[in-house]
């Protein structure tokens, strides 16, 4: 046994780096895919991959929506994106736990304090989190849930 492992190292493989490379780069391609699906959908977007200490964002993208009133507002949308390759977990959207969403949201108030100074980034105050799941084992890979989660 210990003579098996040490050809894994020795053949510098090792399963488990392997397995966080293909995490990786499966999160890569779904992020793409996302930032095409929004941009299709009419969205700007402002970011990707918005990083800080807390954490990152992996879309933030502005379009419009309809308020309460009936009003067109301009939106700014913090877009978490997850894929997955087989149902084996659950489906993508399952991992964005409340621990997840509250990393999410400091990330947020972190991106809004060093940024919304900026004109292109003006909307009417309206900020949501979306979740777009992209599931390749399913008819319907992709799904886009708006207003996933909000601010308590």
């Amino acid at each position: 046994m210990n003579q098996q492992r040490d050809n894994l190292f020795e053949n510098n493989f090792c399963p488990r780096d392997n397995n966080k490379h293909l995490n990786k780069q499966t999160g890569n391609q779904g992020e793409h895919i996302a930032e095409r699906y929004l941009i299709d959908e009419g969205y700007q977007i402002l970011h990707r991959g918005f990083h800080c200490r807390v954490g990152e964002i992996d879309i933030i993208a502005k379009t419009t929506d309809i308020d309460f009133t009936g009003r067109e507002v301009d939106v700014i949308a913090f877009v978490e994106v997850k894929t997955r390759r087989s149902g084996d977990y659950g489906r993508a959207c399952m991992a964005v736990d409340i621990h997840k969403q509250r990393k999410i949201i400091r990330v947020a108030e972190q991106f809004m304090c060093t940024n919304m100074g900026q004109d292109h980034l003006w909307c009417d105050g309206i900020f949501r989190f979306d979740v777009i799941e992209i599931n390749t084992w399913i008819t319907e890979p992709l799904r886009h849930i708006k207003n996933a989660f909000q601010v308590n």
